[in-house]
């Protein structure tokens, strides 16, 4: 057997059944970002734009660029992991903890996730059953009440 064959088949046994690298991408590409599953890897490469955005400093992305490399093998990798649990991961960290600039700028990025997940929450429409009754005013069932007289007469 060649080495090519045998390397199909370590990549087939690695992938779930009946997806090929190429479904998983496309995947991945098609679906709404809210909805797309994204592992450890993207979350950490998330993070550290985020923290660039934030001007956070420079010692916050080079932990976050360490547990990038960490996270490097798996990157094509199916978990789905969310961006508040790397966060939360980080903030245990020895390198967090011992710096309060670290911990201050992964702090700010709890924030505003936490943020844009009360606006969300803030924005969606409230079920029917959550709805609080509001009572009637006497001239309505005064109204309902010489109705009902005039019909039956």
């Amino acid at each position: 057997m060649s080495a090519i064959g045998d390397e199909d088949t370590a990549t087939a046994h690695a992938l779930p059944r009946g997806a090929s690298k190429d479904s998983i991408a496309t995947r991945r590409a098609v679906t709404p970002e809210r909805y797309r599953r994204v592992n450890a890897y993207e979350q950490l490469v998330a993070i550290r734009d985020r923290l660039e955005l934030n001007g956070a400093s420079e010692d916050s992305v080079a932990l976050v660029e360490k547990f990038i490399g960490r996270a490097e093998p798996e990157r094509e990798s199916d978990m789905s992991v969310t961006q508040v649990m790397m966060i939360r991961h980080l903030l245990r960290q020895r390198e967090a903890l011992d710096s309060q600039a670290i911990y201050d700028d992964l702090q700010e990025l709890m924030s505003e996730i936490e943020a844009r997940r009360s606006a969300r929450n803030d924005d969606a429409v409230r079920p029917a059953w959550e709805e609080e009754k509001q009572p009637r005013p006497k001239s309505y069932y005064k109204a309902m009440k010489s109705r009902d007289e005039q019909g039956s007469k």
